[in-house]
């Protein structure tokens, strides 16, 4: 028996001692859209937060194949598609992964969502994983919304009768495992035409920033620059898998 025989008789014992039937691994390109909420009540902190601008790079997402173990996925990569899987370093094993989508996105608030390719595989999710930053496409206009840094926020706070202007970003760390969320809920079946929306909250980004901490410049405008407050609650905010809400939507069906 040749390895191509034997790698094929391997992962269909292994399909069938895990109920896999039908046409395990089919290729499918699915819907992702992606898009930032506006804050909608008072952060934990007290503060009223109108942000009048904001800006977010982000340059991944995945979903987790819920179904199949990495034994049965490697085989199953070897077999079907190995060429599909070259997503290292996003986090665990790329045989796990079940779709995903790898680029560069600059998410800007008030403009909609984003819209992308999700490719992969059918099958069942119920969490993934977005990888924040990264390097911008060349000649993407809304790279000026970032001012060079992977979030951007401008804005007013206000707690009775103290009023913050704000305006700045944070940067993040290079190591790609370190600007990764993961564990991100969104339960459902990942399959042709099916539409992945994840939307991205701000609130809770917002939701620890001191701003009476901020010291405003000449120009009335406190800065959140690296090292303040507001820099580590924000990035600590974006890490919370909380400020993440994913929604699967199967593909419309064709009218009878």
């Amino acid at each position: 028996m040749n390895r191509v025989l034997l790698a094929t008789a391997t992962f269909l014992a292994l399909a069938a001692a895990h109920g896999c039937v039908g046409t395990p691994g089919r290729r499918i390109v699915a819907n992702l859209e992606v898009g930032m909420l506006d804050l909608a009540s008072a952060t934990r902190t007290g503060w009223e937060v109108d942000v009048t601008q904001a800006a977010l790079l982000v340059s991944a997402v995945r979903t987790r194949d819920v179904n199949r173990p990495p034994a049965v996925a490697f085989m199953q990569a070897l077999v079907l598609a190995p060429h599909a899987f070259a997503h290292g370093g996003h986090g665990e094993s790329d045989t796990t992964v079940l779709a995903s989508w790898v680029g560069s996105e600059v998410l800007v608030l008030g403009e909609g969502p984003s819209s992308m390719v999700l490719e992969g595989r059918a099958g069942t999710t119920d969490r993934g994983a977005l990888v924040l930053g990264g390097v911008v496409g060349a000649g993407d206009e809304r790279a000026a919304a970032l001012h060079g840094l992977p979030l951007w926020v401008e804005g007013t706070a206000t707690q009775g009768e103290m009023v913050v202007r704000f305006a700045g970003g944070i940067p993040l760390p290079e190591a790609e495992t370190e600007r990764l969320v993961e564990g991100i809920e969104m339960a459902g079946d990942i399959d042709d035409g099916v539409t992945l929306h994840l939307d991205i909250d701000l609130g809770v980004a917002f939701d620890a920033v001191h701003f009476e901490r901020l010291v405003a410049g000449d120009d009335g405008v406190a800065p959140i620059t690296e090292g303040t407050q507001a820099a580590l609650a924000l990035r600590i905010g974006l890490g919370d898998l909380s400020a993440y809400v994913a929604t699967v939507t199967a593909a419309p069906q064709p009218a009878p």
